[in-house]
């Protein structure tokens, strides 16, 4: 028994070291970076499932009961459960789906660790934020090469994982838009309006910049849905929107909207159709479709170009409705506490409206710009229901 109760104490220890939170945020850290720097998904992947999926599996897992976010991670779990269930009537295997949900909660578990000593985190979090300005002043460094070379708004392209545009804009804009929101703004805010007024025409700027150079309409909605949050959430909402304002009168007089056009018509409308009326004709409105042999789109794309209309052709109704009860409660509980990853966290929810496959998956980029600030929101949640947890925190 004593030897017993030495090893639990011994664990104990272990999981509530700051050494394993400080690991946990230097590899987070690492895997983050890989998108930028490894061509390879499956070199990326291994980041994330040796170092630090499995030292999370072995010390989090107790933290991540104590912080699990009450209503809001009980329609999360409600959501996954959905759609093992649409998958498993539909025919389609279920443990693959399984597997990427368990690696979410993970991915949960670990930052409660890194969360709780919050300093190694908010460092990795600056690290990953002027990262993320390095790879947009390159991109705009391309960008500008490119339009003078040829006069005409090129679409860049990045490597490794920020080689589609869509995710690049996205992950940058997490990263940067993070930094301002959560730690850059408030502290200007002590300083007085001059210093947020400078701070925030930076933040909005360079912003929209990267929306331009990446030539994303995703990567806009994302941004005015945090400008949306912020202007509800936060303060100085007379001087932010006079800041937005002159902003798009800049836009529209210097004509920088036309780099958003260059690209011409998006076949979105077509593929939400031919999606919809696949789901009609072929599926079940009640479970959605079977993913066996991936059908694909109008003859050539292999998904629907929406998260949210994935989720319905994907797990029908019950997936659907599931996932709108999390997203309800998601959105009333970061209006409530006005939590700063909720506000961040929107880039992705909007992000994703006319983008990706769904929300559910390996490690992709999807989970840099949707699922991180989200769980960081979560725990936010958490936090703040109890003074005196906020306080333990």
């Amino acid at each position: 028994m004593r030897i017993d109760g030495g090893l639990a104490a011994w664990w104990r220890l272990r999981a509530e070291s700051a050494g394993l939170a400080h690991y946990l945020s230097v590899i987070l850290l690492a895997f983050l970076l890989s998108y930028f720097l490894l061509d390879y998904a499956k070199y990326r992947n291994n980041i994330y499932y040796a170092l630090f999926a499995v030292p999370a599996l072995l010390f989090a897992v107790p933290a991540a009961w104590r912080n699990w976010p009450g209503w809001a991670g009980g329609c999360l779990l409600l959501y996954f459960l959905a759609g093992l269930l649409a998958d498993g009537l539909s025919g389609d295997p279920v443990l693959r789906l399984l597997k990427h949900q368990l690696y979410l909660l993970l991915l949960f578990g670990g930052l409660c660790l890194c969360v709780r000593e919050g300093r190694g985190f908010r460092l990795a979090g600056l690290v990953y934020a002027i990262a993320c300005l390095l790879f947009a002043c390159l991109a705009v460094y391309l960008w500008l090469e490119a339009y003078r070379a040829s006069g005409v708004p090129p679409r860049i392209r990045l490597y490794a994982g920020a080689s589609n545009p869509v995710h690049a804009s996205l992950m940058i804009l997490t990263g940067w838009l993070g930094f301002w929101v959560v730690y850059g703004l408030p502290k200007l805010l002590e300083r007085g309006r001059l210093a947020y007024l400078c701070g925030f025409a930076l933040m909005l700027g360079f912003a929209f910049l990267v929306c331009i150079v990446f030539q994303s309409r995703s990567a806009l909605l994302g941004l005015l849905a945090v400008l949306g949050g912020w202007l509800v959430l936060g303060r100085e909402r007379a001087l932010s929107l006079l800041l937005i304002g002159a902003l798009l009168l800049l836009v529209l007089v210097s004509g920088g909207y036309e780099a958003l056009l260059a690209r011409g018509v998006s076949y979105r409308a077509d593929i939400w159709q031919d999606a919809l009326l696949r789901l009609r004709d072929h599926c079940s409105w009640g479970l959605g479709c079977t993913q066996a042999g991936r059908p694909l789109y109008l003859g050539q794309f292999h998904h629907a170009h929406s998260a949210y209309l994935s989720i319905l052709v994907e797990t029908g109704l019950l997936g659907a409705v599931t996932f709108v009860a999390f997203a309800l409660v998601y959105v009333v509980q970061g209006v409530r506490t006005r939590s700063s990853w909720f506000i961040v966290s929107l880039a992705g929810w909007a992000g994703v409206i006319a983008s990706s496959s769904g929300l559910v998956d390996s490690p992709r980029p999807l989970w840099i710009y949707f699922w991180l600030p989200t769980l960081l929101a979560l725990l936010d949640y958490r936090r703040s229901r109890t003074p005196q947890e906020s306080a333990a925190s």
